[in-house]
């Protein structure tokens, strides 16, 4: 009876759980100063997924991110140096992220670090989202540098969900960058 039992619990168990959908959606592309080559979104909250083109306002390159709600709905994508809400406009104050001498050199272009961005949710909020990401300048004697990790706060139900930069550009952390960025959750809720 209890190996029936915990059979059908085993069975059920993945009808009630609830996956969280923040990557259902991924931006790709790139565009090279005033010239937009291929922008796609690519949603994958369904089968087939689905694959759309559009005009970027920013850049896609190596380095970027894209954000999704709980239900896998785009929120807004990012290539470290603007915030891009979910109707693929510039969400309010998501300009000027990380700006350096860098940063005007490939502005339009976008970050060409590969994992120099987090987008990480508030876990007592479902609005709030914190984009953390590194700052890269040049130094004349040691080329590319990544000197701090700055972090911006995002508030996704402001501006009727369209989103608002609430404060960007906070130094989180400064030294040495090896110009990769992970997180874990921590086991303590």
């Amino acid at each position: 009876m209890k190996k029936q039992l915990l059979s059908i619990i085993i069975l059920c168990f993945p009808l009630i759980l609830q996956a969280q959908f923040y990557d259902a959606n991924w931006v790709s592309g790139s565009r090279y100063g005033n010239i937009t080559y291929a922008n796609n979104l690519i949603s994958y909250n369904s089968l087939p997924y689905i694959i759309s083109s559009f005009n970027g306002k920013v850049g896609i390159n190596s380095g970027n991110i894209t954000f999704s709600d709980k239900k896998g709905a785009l929120l807004f994508y990012s290539n470290g140096f603007s915030i891009v809400n979910k109707e693929l406009n510039l969400m309010e104050n998501g300009d000027s992220l990380s700006w350096s001498g860098l940063a005007q050199f490939s502005y339009s272009n976008g970050s060409g670090c590969f994992i120099c961005l987090i987008g990480l949710p508030d876990s007592n909020s479902d609005s709030t989202i914190y984009l953390i990401r590194e700052y890269m300048d040049t130094s004349s004697f040691f080329g590319l540098t990544f000197p701090k990790v700055l972090y911006s706060i995002i508030d996704s139900k402001k501006n009727n969900g369209l989103g608002q930069v609430s404060s960007k550009n906070n130094l989180l952390w400064t030294g040495v960058s090896i110009q990769e960025l992970s997180a874990c959750q921590h086991g303590i809720s």
